[in-house]
């Protein structure tokens, strides 16, 4: 799989704070190879209700959010620390996994391979993987995949 230069461009606006979140799809060229595409972006000031209603499950793939996090935290009493990082997603919602068909079980295993393609291309280290559901994809499981590795006290209402 390839990475198409709108995904390039998007991650751009994402690491200059003017996106909020990008939802990334194959564009299936062949039987054996893909290109990743930028399906929709998220600007800032779009909220995660906005990126949720972008996910149905009237896909024939499965897609991955590439979502910037916000939030701050304390690294001494006191002292309050603005912070972001950027968290990929694989986006493989429950009924996209309960249709049948050989042709779409071939499709939904190369989701892994496209998030990983994400993750080499743009360096990112916080990744969820095989999200299925809407409660998986709730802020406050993505404040814990990104926070992961802080070592500053995260103060919960300030995750945008």
């Amino acid at each position: 799989s390839t990475v198409d230069t709108s995904v390039t461009e998007a991650y751009a606006l994402l690491k200059k704070g003017e996106a909020k979140w990008v939802i990334v799809k194959p564009s299936v060229q062949s039987s054996d190879t893909a290109q990743l595409v930028v399906d929709t972006v998220g600007l800032q000031g779009s909220t995660h209700a906005d990126l949720l209603a972008k996910l149905d499950c009237n896909l024939e793939e499965s897609r991955t959010i590439v979502y910037r996090v916000e939030y701050s935290a304390t690294p001494s009493p006191g002292v309050v620390s603005e912070r972001e990082k950027i968290v990929l997603i694989n986006w493989v919602p429950q009924c996209l996994i309960n249709k049948a068909g050989i042709e779409f079980s071939r499709r939904k295993m190369f989701a892994p391979t496209f998030m990983g393609k994400l993750k080499r291309t743009f360096g990112v280290e916080h990744l969820m993987d095989g999200v299925s559901n809407y409660d998986e994809l709730n802020l406050t499981k993505i404040i814990e995949k990104a926070g992961r590795f802080e070592r500053d006290p995260i103060i919960p209402e300030s995750v945008h």
